[in-house]
């Protein structure tokens, strides 16, 4: 399980679908870390293996990041984030050098569901050079995607590496480790998210159940954070 930083938690409570890269500490010391939160439907595509791609692009001097998620054919869609931080850069150095990438699921309750590992992915050249010179801060994601749209929609029509991006490919993985959450509510009952679980209308109860209780906590962070997610088709 991850446990996400103050920083990452206010993100993704605000931001329905995003993805975020770390250099996480894990059993054998810090690594790549690939946060990724959706909805429950493309989790669910996610652990049972459709294609994915992870890819990587300059965009006016900062870093910009996306998983495209084949969850519609050769059509799909595209979770990105364009790097803010130091951390950020780490993992992406260490997935350069050829660490082994762990990734995390979260749903819309910000719960992590599922993860899984990738110990041999190939090593995308000019990575680390681009982390080296990418621009950092934080910008106002809203604003940039007028900015990162094309080279976005050029990532949606190409499935490799060329000028503009560089691409790996990390999908069809369907041995996704579960992570069953248990939440008591305000009124001491359980309440048990699992990504998993066959019982669908259970499961889309029990997320209700998390976001109402928690609507309290949340309701001064939703809005001000844009949408990182795009549907894109031909």
């Amino acid at each position: 399980m991850h446990i996400l930083s103050h920083q990452n938690r206010s993100e993704f409570l605000a931001c329905p679908q995003l993805i975020r890269f770390e250099y996480g500490e894990g059993r054998d010391g810090f690594e790549p870390t690939l946060l990724i939160k959706g909805n429950t439907l493309l989790l669910k595509y996610i652990v049972l293996g459709v294609p994915m791609q992870l890819a990587f692009a300059m965009c006016e001097g900062r870093l910009l990041y996306a998983l495209k998620v084949f969850d519609d054919g050769e059509d799909g869609g595209i979770l990105w984030s364009i790097a803010e931080g130091e951390q950020e850069l780490k993992g992406i150095r260490g997935l350069a050098r050829g660490e082994t990438l762990v990734a995390f699921l979260f749903n819309e309750a910000v719960v992590n569901v599922a993860w899984n590992d990738w110990p041999a992915l190939k090593r995308p050249e000019d990575l680390s050079a681009w982390a080296d010179t990418a621009e950092l801060g934080p910008i106002d994601h809203a604003e940039y995607r007028g900015v990162a749209k094309g080279l976005l929609e050029q990532l949606h029509s190409t499935a490799k590496s060329n000028g503009e991006w560089l691409v790996l490919d990390i999908g069809n993985r369907s041995d996704w480790e579960s992570i069953r959450n248990f939440h008591i509510t305000n009124k001491n009952q359980s309440s048990l998210i699992d990504l998993f679980s066959t019982n669908e209308g259970n499961q889309q109860e029990q997320i209700g159940v998390w976001l109402t209780d928690s609507l309290n906590f949340s309701e001064n962070i939703i809005g001000r954070r844009s949408i990182r997610a795009i549907k894109l088709e031909n």
